[in-house]
């Protein structure tokens, strides 16, 4: 009865920021109907690697959130990030995200690296 009101899938988005502005604003004008967006903000306060480690220690209890809410893929955005961290940090953070929930997960900046071909 009501099954065309739900999603038909779920996008779950790790943001960094604490405040997330226009990433939703933005997402409902370029997704297609019946596509939800799920955040979660893992609350870095400063670009600086100690900031970057706090943030993501508890990563599997975010992810843990994504998971109640049965997203269908798992996105971990920020470019800078990535950057900041390096290559090596940035696939052990796709490791642990894999690792804790099975799910397809992929971050902005693999989409960097691979649209620069590093």
């Amino acid at each position: 009865m009501f099954d065309e009101f739900l999603p038909k899938k779920r996008l779950g988005l790790l943001t960094p920021a604490p405040v997330t502005d226009y990433a939703a604003y933005q997402f409902y004008r370029l997704a297609p109907e019946g596509i939800m967006l799920v955040m979660v903000s893992v609350g870095i306060r400063e670009f600086t690697p100690t900031d970057f480690e706090r943030a993501f220690a508890p990563l599997e209890e975010y992810l843990a959130l994504l998971v109640e809410q049965e997203v269908d893929i798992i996105v971990q955005s920020g470019v800078p990030l990535g950057i900041l961290m390096g290559k090596e940090c940035h696939d052990r953070l796709l490791a642990r995200i894999e690792k804790a929930t099975g799910y397809l997960q992929y971050r902005t900046f693999s989409a960097s690296l691979q649209q620069q071909k590093l």
